[in-house]
């Protein structure tokens, strides 16, 4: 079986769970941006855009390897709903979708916290993404989640829809012996991606350990891993940065770090 990998929306540590998962089958993967950071990996199988190419013309001069392709595993879909909404070849993928109430429960989860919100619900609205969106489930075969919990959260939502789901696949990077371990008298808690409203309710979160960490027995250290500009996330780390205390403190990284660094340092935490 052929297996292709398309990833454009820079989730390199995803993509390289999904070629470690299948390793010993034919496979191939087309790669915006960070082909390059997969050194490990047979480069002759792994396709890149070139020099300012768009996404839809990359997978489009790529249209002999997707056809030839028997599956085709895209990891997520964010961008350019409409081109996807569009491909022939929907109905032999399968859709990782990272965020469910995005793709199945849209308007139910709607929240607007900042001016920027509202800009890109009307910038999102008059592009027909949700419409584009909706075609793209009612096209793709199959449908899968980062575990099955959720797997079955969702489907439970979204049952007699058409789409399958397809098992799921694990997004965590496999075991790299060189990286040190942790201290077992330590506790990392890792958040993945950038300080956004939009992405994770992170009040809650800070609500959470605020009411904890006078409990700790043990030193927990909260590692936020993605950008960290602008006013809404300065927020959010002053409200942690407040609560602070010799077992509970954060770590954040004021400027933007590479995929591979990106990579590296959480497989270390939580290795």
């Amino acid at each position: 079986m052929k297996i292709l990998l398309i990833e454009v929306n820079n989730h390199t540590e995803v993509l390289r769970s999904f070629l470690h998962a299948y390793l010993n089958q034919d496979v191939v993967a087309l790669v915006a941006k960070n082909g390059k950071e997969l050194i490990e990996f047979d480069q002759n199988k792994i396709h890149s855009p070139k020099n300012n190419q768009s996404i839809p013309d990359f997978l489009s001069d790529n249209v002999r390897i997707i056809e030839e392709a028997d599956l085709i595993i895209i990891v997520a879909i964010e961008k350019w709903f409409r081109y996807f909404s569009n491909q022939s070849w929907l109905k032999k993928s399968v859709l990782v979708v990272f965020n469910g109430n995005f793709w199945f429960n849209y308007y139910q989860n709607i929240v607007f916290t900042e001016f920027k919100d509202v800009a890109r619900f009307f910038k999102s609205f008059f592009k027909m993404d949700y419409y584009f969106r909706k075609k793209i489930l009612k096209r793709i075969e199959f449908v899968t989640f980062q575990n099955n919990t959720i797997a079955e959260y969702m489907m439970g939502l979204n049952s007699g829809k058409e789409f399958k789901l397809f098992p799921c696949i694990p997004y965590d990077l496999p075991n790299i012996s060189s990286l040190s371990k942790m201290q077992k008298n330590e506790i990392n808690i890792v958040i993945p991606g950038a300080i956004t409203s939009r992405t994770k309710n992170y009040y809650s979160i800070y609500l959470a350990f605020k009411a904890i960490v006078h409990l700790l027995n043990k030193s927990v250290k909260l590692f936020f891993l993605g950008h960290t500009k602008g006013g809404y996330a300065y927020t959010i780390l002053n409200k942690f940065q407040s609560i602070g205390n010799e077992r509970f403190n954060i770590e954040f990284f004021s400027n933007r770090i590479s995929n591979m660094e990106y990579d590296n340092i959480l497989v270390i935490l939580i290795w």
